[in-house]
């Protein structure tokens, strides 16, 4: 009922923990995304949704992952043409961790999505996951190349999707929120 009450990272845990026991399709934090929405981040949401482009999107999230909670760890890298975008784990490769990774990643690619256009595909998608027996239901979320076993958790977009401009774009909005 508080808006500004916030649910201990231990209850994460535990909620995904059960679900892993509870749902037999490895990949389901995948799925999660499609039960989210930008506005379910708050404040944080509402200034994703009116950034002028996905760049600045990805680095308000990076800005202010921390008001997401202790272990929210974002990074947005602007590369040769390309913006690289890394959800840092906040322990070593864990099954609890590869679906967190797993559950980030779609939610951040889905937001990106609800501005962009659904069309939208990075250009790879790097995951610290050991390779799945099923990598099917990773291609089809993200529609390009996944590489597992990477040293890091990312997907990257090109520079021209990146800084495209949104029709969600409110600049008196965007900045009242940061």
């Amino acid at each position: 009922r508080d808006a500004n009450a916030r649910i201990p990272s231990r209850f994460s845990d535990v909620a995904f923990s059960r679900a892993m026991t509870l749902i037999p399709d490895p990949a389901f934090g995948l799925q999660a995304a499609t039960c989210w929405h930008p506005s379910n981040l708050g404040v944080v949401g509402y200034a994703w949704l009116s950034s002028e482009n996905l760049r600045t999107g990805l680095k308000r999230l990076e800005r202010f992952s921390r008001v997401l909670g202790p272990r929210v760890n974002f990074r947005c890298k602007a590369e040769r043409d390309t913006v690289r975008f890394i959800y840092g784990m906040g322990h070593r490769n864990t099954p609890l961790e590869e679906v967190r990774a797993d559950f980030s990643l779609a939610i951040i690619m889905d937001m990106c999505r609800v501005n962009a256009g659904t069309y939208l595909k990075p250009i790879e998608v790097n995951l610290m996951r050991a390779t799945p027996a099923n990598q099917q239901p990773y291609r089809d979320f993200f529609g390009c190349n996944i590489h597992f076993g990477s040293t890091e958790n990312s997907f990257v977009l090109d520079a021209a999707s990146a800084d495209a401009p949104l029709p969600s774009a409110n600049q008196d909005l965007s900045a009242t929120f940061d």
